[in-house]
């Protein structure tokens, strides 16, 4: 039964991948026909509240971000002991003076298929800390060249520490030294977003599974709003062939 004042949300994850226990192939039949395991694997999970949004300039709350966080990703992501490791860039260099980081990015696509491109995450977070977006997470980004200013109105968003080189090159300039830089980048507030359609939902954008479109590995396939939310496999996320549920 759905009660609604509790605030339960059901989630289910589901890979459509056919899987080989580990590697073993299992044993003939009598019949001399081999077995096949199950190509589905789904996860039944249970949350106590309802996703806010899925705009990740605008999320704050947790239920929000452990969608996001499963459907979106970032330059780097937290690894083993949580330290960053590469993600939707493949590596990045760092100049002398600590200041500016150089992102190469893998090849990739979003769900709907458009590439993934620097120019995505230049426009996630000059939206971020554009003062008209509101975001509550801005004052994220402010190591980033001009940002803090850019958000106090007191310089334009075209000054902003942030530019896309090329498709595959992503040039981030600090305001000073920052060492802990490359495990902010597993935060909701740096994922990228496709511009075409932030700008084609408008203010629907992040409020319906079908609004958004992702570069993780899941994509949120079904919402049904205080009920529950599914996700599906990306096929079109980079490393695709490596997704699974431990």
């Amino acid at each position: 039964m759905k009660k609604k004042t509790q605030g339960i949300v059901a989630l289910s994850i589901t890979l459509s991948m056919f899987l080989t226990a580990c590697g073993q192939k299992q044993e003939a039949t009598t019949t001399g026909e081999t077995k096949k395991e199950s190509s589905k694997q789904v996860l039944n999970i249970v949350e106590a509240g309802e996703i806010s949004t899925l705009d990740s300039s605008i999320a704050t709350d947790g239920f929000s971000y452990a969608a996001l966080n499963n459907v979106m990703e970032g330059l780097y992501m937290p690894g083993p002991d949580n330290k960053p490791v590469p993600a939707a860039a493949e590596s990045y260099k760092l100049s002398e003076d600590g200041k500016t980081y150089t992102f190469t990015l893998h090849d990739s696509k979003w769900s709907n298929g458009d590439p993934v491109t620097a120019h995505d995450f230049e426009y996630a977070w000059k939206r971020a800390v554009n003062p008209e977006t509101a975001s509550e997470y801005a004052h994220i980004m402010f190591d980033i060249k001009n940002a803090e200013k850019i958000n106090k109105k007191e310089l334009p968003i075209d000054s902003f520490g942030v530019k896309a080189i090329d498709d595959k090159t992503l040039e981030v300039q600090l305001e000073h030294p920052v060492p802990y830089f490359l495990g902010l980048m597993g935060f909701a507030t740096f994922y990228p977003q496709n511009k075409k359609v932030v700008d084609a939902q408008g203010k629907n954008y992040g409020l319906e599974a079908a609004n958004v479109v992702y570069n993780g590995p899941f994509q949120l396939s079904e919402w049904k709003h205080d009920t529950s939310y599914k996700m599906t496999k990306n096929s079109n996320y980079w490393d695709n062939k490596n997704v699974k549920l431990m």
